[in-house]
């Protein structure tokens, strides 16, 4: 119900299987659309990677394409498209700009340096 009556999602995306439930129940219950999620900067990239690709479906091969210790936060648009937003330091200030930015429509890359 919180979820359904939000106007914005904010998760952070982590190995736990609580978090993991809450990713699952926003993609298949159609609220991706309106849900930043953030990747965690404590997850080693292999951890990073494998919850990429398991919870978002994301691609070995799109993965392999970019640093995903560059990855900040991500939004699933649809089913079968998830938009990277990159930033060369997981710092304070990257984060407030992708939350700021990150459900305009206009918006279909964010980069921060």
């Amino acid at each position: 119900m919180l979820a359904r009556d939000a106007d914005r999602i904010v998760l952070c995306v982590d190995a736990s299987d609580g978090v993991r439930w809450e990713i699952a129940h926003v993609l298949q219950s159609g609220h991706a659309d309106k849900t930043l999620f953030f990747l965690n900067p404590s997850l080693d990239v292999q951890t990073r990677t494998r919850l990429l690709m398991e919870d978002f479906g994301v691609s070995a091969a799109d993965l392999a394409s970019v640093n995903i210790d560059r990855i900040l936060a991500l939004r699933a648009t649809s089913p079968e498209q998830a938009i990277l937003m990159f930033s060369a330091k997981p710092e304070r200030d990257a984060y407030l700009v992708v939350a700021r930015l990150a459900f305009e429509d206009t918006v279909a890359h964010v980069a921060t340096s």
